[in-house]
């Protein structure tokens, strides 16, 4: 019998579900049992606000993008959960303090430390770790070098309107054959297979962290995001701004940092000389190979919720309490 199960919730269509469906693959090939949440009796019990408790004593991972009452309330009737949290902001945290509470969560798996440390300042009394952000390689493709590639400029997601307007009345996004959301919220490419592609034509990925783009949603905690290694996994030249647990990830800043000063002329000096980053972009992807896969983070995480099923005690990612 495995020793955990994984909560599987139901798929949405955005690309933000991506990096859900990932982990529950990983750690599937970790063992673990999925089983599906997020259904009628999860919406049912979070209506009626209950907080129902596990049937048995085996872990259930429950990865939530935000404080997902529903698909708790499913997964926690069927194991112990363990909940991998990303989203935690300023400004839902009091939400996820009142959530884990509820159903008495005994260990937390941040994506970033700063929720790690944010969740602690606010009373939560359970078990935090950090378990940085991860991607699977082997869906994306590195693609020809930055020079050969058709589209100059790839703006996926939270656009910061202090980098972007100043470049886009520049002309240059247009010169560039920039890729961008018209509209916010829009979703630039329709499927999973249109989004490989667009990341394997794309040369410059502008990433910059909610902190910067929405800073009165996530106030302090600073993150980097799954799209910071998916375009890395893509070989993409990533500018913006690297967040301090990305810079600690890797060993070094894999980002070239925006100068919001004079956007347009950095960009057009990065753009008119690719050939010179090529360097950067081939390091960070075979940096992003060695530690940012979700197999990586998958066999952690079967450790910390399972730790009889492995033999390996080894720490297998930077995650710290």
């Amino acid at each position: 019998m495995t020793g955990f199960l994984v909560a599987s919730p139901r798929p949405w269509p955005h690309p933000s579900f991506y990096p859900v469906e990932a982990v529950v693959d990983a750690l599937t090939a970790q063992g673990g049992v999925t089983v599906g949440v997020g259904g009628l009796y999860g919406k049912v019990v979070s209506r009626l606000g209950l907080s129902p408790s596990a049937r048995g004593i085996r872990p259930i991972v429950v990865p939530l993008m935000g404080p997902r009452r529903h698909q708790l309330a499913d997964a926690a009737i069927r194991g112990r959960p363990v909940v991998l949290a990303w989203d935690v902001w300023e400004d839902s945290v009091a939400d996820w303090i009142e959530l884990l509470q509820d159903f008495r969560v005994p260990v937390v798996l941040c994506t970033s430390t700063a929720a790690r440390d944010l969740l602690r300042a606010r009373g939560f009394e359970g078990r935090l770790l950090y378990l940085p952000e991860a991607t699977t390689v082997s869906h994306y493709r590195p693609g020809v070098p930055l020079i050969d590639r058709p589209i100059g400029v790839l703006e996926l997601g939270r656009r910061w309107d202090a980098w972007h307007d100043p470049v886009q009345q520049s002309g240059l996004l247009d010169q560039l054959e920039a890729k961008y959301e018209a509209v916010s919220g829009s979703v630039i490419f329709d499927s999973r297979a249109e989004l490989i592609d667009g990341f394997a034509s794309s040369a410059i990925s502008v990433c910059f962290p909610r902190s910067m783009t929405h800073p009165a949603e996530a106030g302090a905690v600073e993150t980097f995001t799954h799209r910071y290694l998916e375009s890395m996994a893509s070989g993409c030249l990533v500018l913006g701004h690297a967040p301090a647990d990305l810079v600690d990830l890797f060993g070094y800043n894999p980002v070239i940092e925006a100068d919001v000063r004079d956007a347009p002329s950095q960009l057009r000096s990065i753009a008119e000389d690719l050939d010179a980053h090529q360097a950067l972009v081939d390091r960070n992807l075979e940096t992003v190979r060695r530690v940012g896969d979700w197999k990586q983070r998958a066999k952690y995480i079967a450790e910390v919720v399972a730790p009889s099923t492995r033999g390996d005690r080894r720490r297998l990612v930077p995650g710290t309490e």
